[in-house]
């Protein structure tokens, strides 16, 4: 059985974005989770007043953003790190059937830059 990965690796920084629409979905439920915990968060503020708001806001913000890490780091077609983009041409010529849309675009960019230059 052939491991399905949600996300890539970045061309460009750290980390890994949506490769399919499973990787969209878990990035639209880390988004909206962050987005209920906001709102939950502030809202119960204003109501008793409790544990001041930032402090449980970023403990929350920290913990689900650990979490969705760690997810995606586990469901990433290859390693986490650091990319200045210049890895590109040593990739296309390691596995050529690799490529996505975004290399093409990316050789597109480098020549208009070098054109008009």
């Amino acid at each position: 059985m052939q491991t399905e990965y949600w996300f890539r690796p970045k061309r460009r920084g750290y980390g890994a974005q949506p490769a399919n629409w499973k990787g969209w979905l878990a990035k639209a439920v880390y988004l909206t989770a962050m987005g209920a915990l906001t709102f939950s968060t502030l809202r119960a503020a204003a109501l008793d007043g409790g544990a001041p708001p930032w402090v449980v806001l970023c403990i929350g913000m920290l913990l689900l953003t650990t979490l969705f890490s760690q997810f995606a780091r586990a469901r990433t077609d290859g390693e986490w790190r650091w990319r200045t983009g210049k890895e590109t041409e040593e990739t296309e010529r390691a596995a050529p059937n690799r490529l996505t849309w975004d290399s093409e675009y990316d050789k597109r960019g480098e020549q208009e830059e070098k054109t008009h230059a």
